[in-house]
């Protein structure tokens, strides 16, 4: 009999987690697929922008963020990224906006794809089909088709090395797709050690899991790990139905620091990077210091790629943990679906 709260036998005895286990463990088949599918690309057609600029929300928003935050050492071009209601006014037919939308039918993105079309701007749409998919071929957009079958946020992977492989097949970025290859095929390691056939005494994410637990958990993180602060938070949201809040190092340290502890409940994650400015260090040994009882720190070693999502899928294994500490169902997201359709309600009154 074993002693892990969280053990192989009680993962797989819950429904749904199977599933989700196997999506994560996963990714690195899927970036290599996104990396093939931005070979494709019409590249004549989408070169020498003055501007890349990533359109997106939820899940799919994540992606822009990611590639703009991590990949802009790769290229002489701002690669920009929103998930503002609006695109904003400036973008013209010099820029490249890459529209995403897993799903292809969020409100938000079609708007912006169909307002681009309008202002005449340069467009890629990266989707798995919907309207997004029936407007870009109604007018001769290119498309990025992606794997069908995902809840769309555990798409990610696929998205990112779709982004990255077009941005280098257009000349945009050089270097970039094979950087991210051998970052991808590093992660098996991240897999070996936190997956659920290992015990959660040497398991960092089940650790992080339990550690959230019955708590109201702060993430604080900085740099390109800031983008997986975001993704841990989007993840136990959706996984784990469990609130989160990320504190972006140094920002959060001229305010929200004198704020601290929200509650009793809280507890925090530090989410370190082996690059990490010395000022940064710092003010994480401060948090850490302040209020040990409450830390947990994790460790990334590599370069920003590698730690980038390396410590994304470690991010999902925690999300899967605890939800499963939770007995709750980490893929369905009721109240999105539902919000969802009151909006489509809504714009067909009007």
């Amino acid at each position: 009999m074993t002693n892990d709260p969280l053990s192989y036998e009680k993962i797989y005895s819950l429904p749904k987690y199977s599933d989700m286990i196997r999506m994560i463990d996963e990714q690195p088949a899927y970036y290599k697929k996104g990396l093939e599918l931005g070979q494709k690309i019409k590249k004549e057609e989408l070169a020498n922008p003055r501007t890349v600029f990533f359109y997106g929300i939820g899940g799919s928003g994540i992606v822009g963020l990611l590639v703009s935050g991590i990949f802009s050492s790769f290229t002489r071009i701002p690669i920009l990224a929103s998930n503002a209601v609006r695109i904003p006014d400036w973008l013209s037919q010099d820029d490249l906006l890459i529209v995403v939308s897993y799903s292809g039918e969020t409100y938000e993105a079609l708007r912006a794809f169909n307002e681009a079309i309008k202002r005449r701007i340069r467009l890629l749409a990266m989707t798995s089909g919907g309207s997004l998919a029936e407007i870009a071929n109604r007018n001769n957009i290119q498309l990025i088709e992606l794997s069908k079958g995902f809840p769309p946020r555990m798409s990610l992977p696929e998205m990112v090395g779709a982004a990255i492989s077009t941005l280098d097949n257009t000349d945009i970025t050089k270097n970039a797709s094979e950087t991210l290859l051998q970052a991808v095929d590093m992660l098996t390691e991240i897999a070996e050690k936190n997956g659920p056939s290992s015990p959660y005494q040497n398991n960092t994410a089940k650790k992080a899991a339990l550690h959230f637990y019955n708590g109201f958990p702060s993430v604080f993180c900085s740099g390109h790990l800031y983008f997986t602060g975001l993704r841990l938070k989007n993840q136990l949201n959706e996984n784990a139905k469990y609130p989160c809040v990320v504190h972006e190092i140094p920002e959060s340290m001229h305010n929200t620091l004198e704020a601290l502890p929200y509650s009793d409940m809280d507890k925090y994650l530090l989410l370190r990077s082996s690059s990490e400015p010395k000022d940064v260090s710092a003010q994480m040994r401060f948090i850490s210091s302040s209020f040990s009882h409450k830390v947990m720190e994790v460790w990334f070693k590599g370069n920003e790629v590698y730690e980038s999502i390396a410590s994304i899928m470690w991010a999902d294994y925690v999300s899967t943990y605890l939800a499963a500490l939770r007995e709750v169902d980490p893929i369905t997201v009721a109240r999105i679906a539902a919000l969802r359709k009151e909006v489509e309600k809504s714009l067909k009154n009007t």
